[in-house]
């Protein structure tokens, strides 16, 4: 066995209603508070009733309030900005994040360029993109962060990163340091009730993916392999009732638990080549979610995986297919590609390029851009050949 590390910080709470306690909170870490949200037109009538009682119990625990309504999907860094400088002129002490992982993103980077008004974004592009470096690139520590996410899917609660596009050039980059685990989880799967079963099934394939590629990952470890797997079983069992029946709290519940624990293999072994690939697509379509960006080639990425990840692919198949038993690892890895293609339709996110609306001559030089790095992102190298081939395949269905 290599030696290796495990790192996980942040402080976990989860359960039903939990998200009242979040008065305590917050003030163990301050006073003046930052609610980083999306602006109330872009939410439910439920979203912004619970945004309110958020303020409302927040206000009664003697925490001062600013808002900052302007998070986006796919945050960019003039978004980031645009907060900072509320945060910056306000003298905010702590942060609260409240929405998916773009909001739990952007409230992150805020929180970074208040104490670290020096280190500009062309730094923190180029320095800060590596999840795993041999030494990190000296910052210093950002403030607090409280973190309640509204989806199950991105992990951001509990991971080093935070994915952010560059508005000079459109790029979509992630940056990380271990600063940017947030201080504390508040996981309620009570505020997922009214998330839309197309989001669910985004959101909740973001969560697979961040499981599944920490596990065939390189850098995965006996913990991180252990906390993939079981997030892989929770996904593929409650993921599908969650979508066709969004008012099952059973089903919110397991699948916050699951994208926790995915988040947590994420932040310790890393992502696999569908998220660079993925993340290019969506730099390029930002119409397109991340998660579709990532599930229009994850059919032939599992294809392309298996035959050099058998054993680990086997053991997939046999936790989704326990009848499965003592067949050759070779069938048990092929069932588990099976298995993963009608997941992919049961939960809404069987899609082609055609079936996206990207015009596929549009993808073409993605491949030499990508492969300078896609031979290390997974077990098996990807060359320029490779990608194109996992490009053309995801044409049509």
């Amino acid at each position: 066995m290599e030696p290796f590390i495990f790192y996980q910080p942040t402080k976990i709470r989860i359960g039903r209603g939990i998200s009242e306690e979040i008065g305590n909170s917050i003030r163990k870490h301050g006073t003046r508070c930052l609610i980083v949200t999306y602006h109330p037109s872009k939410l439910s009538p439920a979203q912004n009733s619970f945004n309110e009682k958020i303020e409302t119990r927040l206000i009664q625990s003697g925490v001062e309030i600013i808002r900052f309504q302007g998070a986006i999907p796919n945050p960019s860094s003039d978004c980031v900005d645009e907060g900072y400088k509320i945060a910056k002129d306000e003298k905010i002490d702590v942060i609260l994040a409240i929405g998916g992982g773009s909001a739990i993103d952007t409230a992150k980077m805020i929180g970074f360029r208040v104490t670290n008004e020096n280190i500009g974004w062309d730094h923190l592009f180029t320095d800060f993109s590596n999840p795993f470096p041999n030494e990190e690139p000296y910052c210093k520590q950002l403030l607090p962060l409280i973190a309640i996410p509204t989806t199950s899917g991105t992990g951001s609660q509990v991971t080093q990163a935070a994915v952010i596009t560059n508005t000079v050039n459109h790029q979509k980059t992630s940056i990380f340091h271990s600063f940017l685990f947030p201080k504390e989880a508040i996981i309620d799967p009570e505020l997922m009730l009214s998330v839309p079963a197309s989001v669910t099934g985004d959101t909740g394939f973001d969560a697979f993916c961040h499981a599944f590629e920490s596990f065939i990952n390189k850098r995965a470890s006996p913990f991180s392999e252990m906390i993939s797997l079981e997030a892989i079983r929770l996904i593929f069992k409650w993921l599908p009732e969650a979508v066709e029946h969004g008012n099952n709290l059973e089903a919110r519940e397991f699948m916050a638990v699951a994208d926790t624990l995915a988040g947590i293999s994420l932040s310790q072994a890393g992502a696999a080549l569908p998220h660079p690939l993925g993340e290019m697509i969506g730099s390029m379509f930002p119409n397109i979610s991340h998660g579709r960006s990532m599930a229009v080639i994850y059919p032939d990425f599992m294809r392309f995986s298996a035959i050099s990840e058998v054993q680990k692919f086997a053991t997939i198949g046999r936790l989704l297919t326990p009848r499965l038993g003592d067949v050759p690892d070779q069938l048990a890895s092929l069932k588990a590609c099976a298995e993963f293609d009608k997941f992919l339709k049961r939960i809404g996110m069987w899609f082609s390029f055609d079936t996206l609306g990207i015009p596929f001559e549009d993808l073409k030089d993605i491949p030499e851009k990508l492969a300078p790095i896609a031979a290390n992102l997974s077990p098996r190298s990807a060359t320029i050949e490779d990608l194109k081939s996992i490009l053309e395949k995801s044409k049509k269905r």
